[in-house]
């Protein structure tokens, strides 16, 4: 299983500090649209995730084609489903933050004393292990100081209050006011047995069209938050997220690409870890200003369906240039 930190070396630091810079460059690119392919025959498939890599991107791989499309702009906060779930995550593609604060309530919430280093990112491979935002078992309401992070754009959303006052099997009650205000907004989310995980605006105070049903999907393909630990710096990086329903990965990379067998995958090797696929399967070259893929690293990847998958990345931009396209080849194993 991948670790949640890795080296930041600098040839990393390359990587995510050339991010911004090459991503004024990026625009949309439909998904080339293939029929579903039999075991053992490769298939080309490519997504496009819009300018500055605005778009999360859901992608099914039995189904070789997008299910979903919207913008990481979209949705603030994501809660589980299942019955006996109490799991609330931040957006991971805006390199949000959260403080558990000392209020009894809202109505209190004006002091931010402590906040700077009391504040915990949401870091997508550590979403279920170690989440910025924790609901107690007691009953008393908790209240929470969310940075609400970036926009695709790298505009400063802001921070927002909200305490979070019941979660049950049905689903959360909580409250929210923006920081700065008194004005406070009640929300109610109810959970969602097709989805994993229910995403909302806390701007809008709705639940917007993001992510399909579990079953419709395998990778999302998107910005989200790494943690790097040589220096420790939270980042955002682009790359694949595996469904949390069930998808799993394991990199496989010792053999030619057109030889791996599901035979050749270790018993234990599949990882449910969301960021098991991540993002440095490519990395940033100064010397010619673009990313370079490591066509390589072959990865192995079981879809929420069952079937296994062998994947590699050959690059990253479409037709045009564009940067921002990730292009992979697969085959069923």
């Amino acid at each position: 299983m991948k670790s949640s930190a890795r080296k930041f070396s600098v040839f990393s630091k390359a990587v995510v500090l050339a991010l911004g810079i090459i991503a004024l460059y990026a625009c949309e690119k439909d998904e080339i649209p293939v029929p579903p392919f039999e075991r053992g025959t490769a298939v080309t498939a490519s997504v496009g995730m819009g300018p500055l890599y605005r778009d999360q991107v859901w992608y099914s791989l039995e189904r070789n084609e997008v299910t979903g499309v919207s913008s990481i702009n979209d949705w603030d906060i994501a809660f589980e489903s299942a019955p006996e779930s109490r799991g609330v995550f931040l957006n991971e593609a805006r390199l949000m933050h959260a403080w558990l604060s000392p209020h009894a309530d809202l109505e209190s919430a004006i002091d931010t004393a402590g906040y700077g280093q009391g504040k915990r990112v949401e870091a997508a491979a550590r979403f279920h292990t170690d989440p910025a935002v924790e609901i107690p078992n007691h009953s008393e309401p908790v209240v929470y100081l969310i940075d609400l992070g970036f926009s695709h754009a790298g505009q400063v959303l802001g921070l927002i209050w909200l305490e979070i006052t019941e979660a049950n099997s049905e689903g959360y009650t909580f409250r929210s006011k923006f920081f700065g205000e008194s004005q406070i907004t009640e929300h109610q989310v109810s959970k969602d047995p097709k989805r994993s995980l229910v995403r909302y605006s806390l701007r809008d105070a709705a639940v917007p069209p993001t992510a399909p049903p579990d079953v419709d999907w395998d990778i999302v393909f998107t910005k989200y938050t790494f943690s790097f630990d040589d220096p420790a710096i939270d980042y955002l990086v682009t790359g694949a997220l595996l469904n949390p329903a069930g998808a799993m990965a394991a990199e496989l990379s010792d053999k030619a690409f057109a030889d791996i067998t599901l035979g050749d995958l270790p018993d234990g090797a599949l990882s449910p870890q969301l960021d098991a696929i991540g993002y440095d399967w490519k990395a940033y070259s100064f010397e010619t200003a673009r990313y370079n893929v490591d066509s390589g690293r072959s990865f192995v990847v079981k879809s929420v369906g069952g079937l296994h998958y062998k994947i590699r990345f050959i690059d990253f931009y479409d037709d045009m240039g564009n940067v921002g396209a990730p292009k992979w080849e697969a085959v069923v194993i």
